[in-house]
């Protein structure tokens, strides 16, 4: 503070010019203010400023004695207010002003007003510089983010490339997945549509989505007159099977069997239908019906009871078969389908036959018949003489009385075996076509939120150039 005390007083020679009388005039007063104000605007610190003010008025004017206070004093008769328009400094406070003319008292005043003036110059240029610091700090730092971005976007560019290379590859692969789901569901037209068997494609609760030509002949309606029917319209509900395969199917997600159909005339009509349940592209839980109508069938199985002839020359496998586990008398049949002979076939316990993993349902099957309720519609694995197995579906009707049951069973290996590679390779193209979906999706989603950001941070360039641009204007004319 002495320092610029000293520096202040060396250029302010003349504060204490006398007239002739040995008195300072006014004159020399307002000129010794100005040198004193204009020299205080060269100086950088407001305590300072006002030190040296308050210090060499009160020497100018005594015995008047000038005090700065940032609060008014009430006891202070005279004081004088440093503010401008904007801004407030404090008070000005005079004491021993009893001696001061009025003449003086106004160069105080307007002294003060200027000390005002030059104190709101200097904050303005300690805030102008603390902005441009400021400023050049953020365009500094914006500078940095933009090369920052610049080389991101760089990046993100050779990025973006191979992104689109990928999502190309992506496209073709889809492509040909579509392609190949196109070919499947031609195949399953052209079966839903030539097959002899009537199928329906079902929702769980019974409700028809599809029907086949074979369906609207087998039960006298059109496609539109199933879909309403419903399960309730074309099954007979007092079938008892009816729950049992809906509870089967519901455990094991595939169930055959035999049940009672009702056509749009109102009679009654055996089927042997297959089920199975399945989710389709979007997810849907759905289910297929095949059904085939077995009336014919039916009445050869009654008249086959007392038909030697047709038990010798039928194509299907009927045997007799002992509720000890052997089989008693078997038709040509079985020697035709499975390779074994007649005494090779009476020699062994028929569950010798049967496949391993299908022996424990089968034994099932034999207790309810020997119980004395019939199976229809029954499938497991025999085993053929050269090793392979055969699937066969049985009927069979209990005699208890003779302590032996009739059965009959129809070679099935070939509808079987396509209705699991049928249903096999559908859900499979189903999986795989949700798969690629899921996948293809993904990356477009990348790639736009991708070219999104990519806009955005070009967009975001152009403001950070301008809004650098107007900063250095900004600075630039402050500065002037």
């Amino acid at each position: 503070m002495n320092c610029w005390k000293k520096q202040a007083k060396q250029k302010n020679t003349g504060y204490q010019t006398k007239n002739k009388h040995g008195n300072t005039s006014t004159m020399y007063r307002a000129h010794d203010l100005l040198l004193l104000l204009f020299n205080l605007t060269q100086l950088h610190s407001q305590n300072i400023i006002i030190q040296l003010f308050t210090e060499e008025v009160s020497k100018l004017f005594k015995p008047a004695s000038f005090t700065f206070s940032y609060e008014l004093d009430l006891q202070s008769k005279i004081h004088h207010e440093l503010k401008t328009h904007d801004s407030v400094f404090g008070y000005i406070l005079i004491g021993d002003a009893e001696h001061l003319s009025d003449e003086n008292k106004t160069l105080i005043q307007h002294a003060v007003q200027m000390l005002a003036v030059i104190l709101e110059r200097l904050a303005n240029e300690q805030n102008l510089e603390k902005e441009k610091k400021s400023l050049e700090g953020i365009a500094e730092t914006r500078n940095r983010d933009l090369e920052l971005t610049i080389e991101e976007l760089k990046k993100a560019r050779y990025a973006s490339l191979n992104l689109i290379e990928d999502l190309t590859e992506e496209i073709e692969k889809r492509t040909r997945s579509e392609k190949k789901l196109m070919e499947s569901e031609e195949r399953f037209r052209l079966v839903m549509e030539n097959s002899l068997d009537a199928i329906l494609i079902t929702i769980p609760d019974g409700t028809i989505l599809n029907a086949n030509k074979s369906a609207c002949r087998m039960f006298q309606m059109t496609e539109e007159e199933l879909c309403r029917a419903g399960r309730k319209g074309i099954v007979n509900p007092d079938d008892p099977n009816l729950t049992k395969l809906l509870k089967e199917r519901k455990k094991k997600r595939f169930v055959s069997g035999e049940l009672t159909f009702i056509r749009k005339d109102g009679t009654l009509f055996y089927g042997d239908m297959s089920s199975s349940v399945f989710r389709d592209s979007q997810g849907k839980q759905r289910t297929s019906l095949i059904i085939r109508d077995i009336t014919e069938r039916k009445q050869v199985e009654e008249k086959l009871k007392n038909s030697d002839r047709i038990f010798e020359h039928s194509v299907d496998m009927m045997a007799v078969a002992g509720f000890d586990g052997y089989l008693k008398v078997i038709n040509p049949a079985w020697e035709r389908v499975l390779g074994w002979t007649t005494k090779e076939m009476l020699t062994d316990p028929w569950i010798s036959f049967v496949h391993p993993d299908d022996k424990d349902e089968t034994q099932s099957i034999k207790e309810q018949i020997v119980d004395g309720r019939k199976a229809y519609r029954f499938e497991n694995r025999y085993r053929c003489k050269n090793g392979d197995y055969k699937w066969l579906s049985w009927n069979a009707f209990p005699y208890p009385e003779e302590n032996v049951m009739f059965s009959v069973a129809r070679d099935v290996t070939e509808n079987k075996l396509a209705g699991e590679e049928l249903y096999r390779l559908k859900n499979s193209l189903e999986i795989e076509v949700e798969q690629k979906t899921r996948e293809l999706r993904k990356h477009i989603a990348e790639l736009e939120r991708f070219q999104q950001a990519t806009i955005d941070r070009e967009f975001r360039i152009k403001e950070l150039r301008d809004e650098i641009k107007n900063l250095k204007n900004k600075t630039l004319n402050s500065a002037q």
